[in-house]
């Protein structure tokens, strides 16, 4: 609990000039990793009546705090009311009110868009500036190019689409700063140590249910250039692709009829009626359409390259011995055969033990969301946690802030399809080396081939696994 000298909470109506509001009870203020929006709920009672009016939907509402050492307020909450119902008990009037961060119009602004061969940090920044309200902040570039598009979809589930498949996030601050960034490099630097938190609130436990410890990690690999015939008929100009097409070496989607290059667009960004194209490639469906039919001595040559899957096959039998087989999936995107390697091993490494979660009252507001280091002995607890809900509780006299952790990751638990997969891929006899497998005894790590860890520049280290070795993710 922190003493206060003064709280602040100041109401802006949409006309009119800013008033206080001196007579509130209880203030909440909530900020969580999975709603990414802050929201606050207060209390206000015996109002004056020429205040009563003023305070409507869509007014802004900034709540402030000062401690008795500080001199300035800091600013906990600055958002726009969504509720405001009140009650009467005899000559009491009370208004419960419930105002949401600004943010909170991400899941009101609908994107029609698309983007080809983009990368990801790029289509953020597009997408972003249809709130203009939004200051772009750190966006972390992502060396990665995709062609999506996004039809009747709110900018939030947009972000999400894009966030989640690299384990990112995004968060936007009181003064609407918008970040993108990997969440395990969202780092607080201050730890919580004995003396900082109010005997009697901690509780922390561990928990089996997310243990993983014989892991199947899937990804996609980039293919060299292939290259696709197609011969016209005189009467289709549909045709499917082998594959999904990527840019081939040369950087784009290359196009010959009958050895000479001819135009092609994209279906979905451009069409015939407003274009001059001979071809429009629709590269979620794998289907390129012509202006006019080949004609069935024309000979259509397509040189792109595709993703084909990746598969690693991991087991702590050290950990299955002591708490039984926990099998998981888990997708890690677009990643090198080594790379894929490296974050499978150290995956099991990190997550073949249970999970801690817990949570605790602290004195002070000096944690934000993100990854926070606990060293508490009396608790048992030495351990970078995920602080991922933080909620601020405020009355005119005293600020209490409770902190929730974890130590999670979520997987898929598709073992049999994904078995069926692999064994058909097996039986194909490509002799293409898709799935690979290691163990994982003990401290010690033996391989069917041998992995040297480099610093790559197209990398970043996330981490140590068991053995020292760094852990990369693709930057």
């Amino acid at each position: 609990m922190t003493f206060l000298n003064q709280t602040k909470i100041e109401l802006l109506p949409p006309k009119g000039s800013s008033i206080l509001l001196n007579t509130f009870t209880d203030v909440s203020i909530t900020l969580s990793q999975d709603s990414k929006i802050k929201k606050c709920d207060l209390t206000v009672e015996r109002l004056d009546s020429d205040l009563i009016d003023k305070i409507q939907i869509g007014s802004e509402l900034k709540v402030s705090t000062k401690r008795r050492d500080e001199k300035d307020y800091k600013l906990d909450f600055k958002g726009i009311i969504q509720e405001a119902p009140k009650s009467l008990s005899g000559r009491l009037r009370t208004f419960q009110i419930s105002a949401l961060a600004e943010a909170s119009k991400l899941q009101d602004i609908l994107i029609n868009n698309a983007w080809e061969n983009r990368y990801i940090h790029e289509i953020v920044l597009d997408l972003i500036k249809e709130a203009p309200f939004l200051i772009p902040g750190y966006i972390q570039e992502v060396d990665y190019q995709m062609t999506i598009m996004f039809k009747n979809k709110y900018l939030y589930d947009c972000l999400e689409d894009l966030a989640n498949p690299l384990l990112f996030t995004f968060s936007v601050d009181e003064n609407n700063v918008f970040s993108f960034y990997k969440r395990e490099e969202k780092t607080n630097e201050k730890i919580i140590t004995s003396g900082m938190y109010k005997r009697g609130t901690a509780n922390f436990s561990k928990d089996k249910s997310q243990m993983v410890n014989n892991l199947i990690a899937r990804g996609t690999d980039i293919s060299e250039d292939y290259t696709q015939t197609i011969f016209g008929d005189g009467k289709n100009t549909d045709f499917s692709l082998n594959y999904k097409p990527l840019k081939s070496s040369s950087g784009k989607v290359e196009i010959y009829k009958n050895g000479e290059p001819i135009s092609m667009g994209t279906a979905g960004l451009q069409s015939f009626e407003d274009s001059t194209y001979d071809a429009l490639l629709d590269y979620s469906s794998q289907v390129i359409k012509f202006r006019e039919a080949p004609l069935d001595t024309d000979e259509i040559t397509l040189i792109y390259r595709y993703n084909y899957p990746i598969t690693k096959i991991v087991r702590d039998q050290k950990s299955i011995s002591m708490h039984g087989q926990k099998d998981a999936v888990v997708d890690f995107g677009e990643q090198t055969v080594a790379s894929l390697n490296d974050l499978a091993i150290n995956y099991v490494a990190k997550y073949s033990e249970p999970m801690i979660h817990g949570e605790l009252t602290v004195f002070n507001d000096d944690w934000d969301l993100g990854m926070t280091t606990i060293k508490i002995p009396e608790l048992g607890i030495d351990n970078v946690l995920e602080l991922t809900e933080k909620q601020i509780k405020i009355s005119p006299s005293w600020k209490e802030i409770n902190l929730k952790f974890e130590q999670k990751v979520k997987v898929t638990t598709q073992i049999k399809d994904i078995l069926k997969r692999l064994k058909d891929l097996e039986d194909q006899g490509s002799g293409d080396d898709l799935v690979q497998r290691y163990k994982l005894l003990e401290d010690k790590l033996t391989f069917q081939e041998n992995i040297t860890f480099k610093e790559q520049s197209n990398f970043f280290i996330i981490g140590r696994n068991k053995i020292g070795d760094p852990i990369y993710a693709r930057a």
